[in-house]
C-alpha cells in the first residue's frame, strides 16, 4: 500500500533542501573568494619582497629568491623590515636562513 504524504510537509522539505543548497553555495563561494584573497596578498607581498631584494642586492645568488618563496606572511613581514638595515648580499641570505626557522 501507497505511504500518504502530507504535500505541505513534502513541500518544505524540498524548499529547505533547495534553500540549503543555495545557502551552501553562497558560503563556499565566500570561502573561495576569502582565499583566493589570502593567497593574493600573500604573492603580492612575496613579489614586492622579492623585488626590493633584487633591487638592493643585485648580484644576490638565486638560492636567495628560494629561500624567499618559502616564507610565510608574517616572515615576509619580519624579513622585510630587516632588509632595510642589511648591508650585503651574504647578511640577506643568513637573514634569509634564520626566517624559516
Amino acid at each position: 500500500m501507497p505511504k500518504l504524504v502530507n504535500p505541505f510537509i513534502h513541500a518544505g522539505r524540498v524548499q529547505g533542501r533547495i534553500e540549503g543548497l543555495e545557502i551552501g553555495r553562497e558560503e563556499g563561494l565566500e570561502i573561495g573568494r576569502e582565499e583566493g584573497l589570502e593567497k593574493g596578498r600573500l604573492e603580492g607581498t612575496r613579489q614586492f619582497a622579492l623585488h626590493l631584494m633584487h633591487r638592493k642586492f643585485p648580484s644576490i645568488p638565486k638560492t636567495a629568491a628560494t629561500l624567499l618563496r618559502r616564507l610565510d606572511e608574517p616572515q615576509l613581514l619580519a624579513f622585510g623590515e630587516a632588509l632595510i638595515t642589511l648591508d650585503s648580499p651574504s647578511a640577506c641570505l643568513a637573514r634569509l636562513r634564520q626566517a624559516r626557522r
